[in-house]
């Protein structure tokens, strides 16, 4: 198992082996019936290294190369399994708060 002595490229790696290509690669696409092996492993990707910001169903639709109701139902089984959550925007004033977008 990794502990604090392995580098932070081994650990990638791990988590790289055991996430997506485990998890993403085999399991989701067995359950949910997933489809786009590239473009799940490509979305999945994004989502984590985007964490915390504003993600873009319109903009991600070219560059995965799928359409926007495809992308949403990848993103809902993502959420669902537990990879990805949404967050509500926070911000001091309460009211702006319940009113601003999810991220």
């Amino acid at each position: 198992m990794y502990g604090l002595d392995q580098s932070i490229p081994e650990i990638q790696q791990f988590i790289r082996e055991s996430i997506v290509q485990k998890i993403v690669d085999f399991d989701l696409r067995k359950y949910f019936n997933l489809q786009h092996e590239y473009a799940d492993r490509r979305l999945f990707e994004i989502c984590a290294k985007e964490s915390g910001g504003f993600v873009e169903i319109s903009k991600l639709a070219p560059e995965v190369r799928l359409s926007q109701p495809v992308i949403k139902r990848h993103i809902d089984v993502f959420r669902q399994s537990g990879l990805v959550s949404f967050l509500s925007k926070f911000d001091k004033k309460f009211r702006r708060e319940i009113a601003s977008t999810r991220k």
